[in-house]
């Protein structure tokens, strides 16, 4: 939601007030082919298959959950 308030009634100004809030849900994705939880040494030989990651402990970032508020 987001609200928006011009006010021009000085002459040679405008005055703009914002109001919102917002509700962010962040959910990280990760590919990779290297690293952990795809290559742990133990392989004889690697062929660069890309392995879903997502959801576990090697993902970049964790998923998040945010509000946002502003005036």
């Amino acid at each position: 939601m987001d609200l928006t308030f011009l006010y021009t009634g000085l002459s040679h100004h405008t005055w703009r007030l914002n109001f919102g809030t917002k509700k962010e849900i962040f959910e990280a994705n990760s590919s990779q082919n290297f690293g952990p939880s795809v290559i742990d040494g133990s392989e004889a030989i690697v062929y660069g298959t890309v392995t879903d990651i997502s959801g576990t402990p090697y993902v970049y970032l964790p998923d998040k959950k945010r509000n946002i508020k502003y005036k």
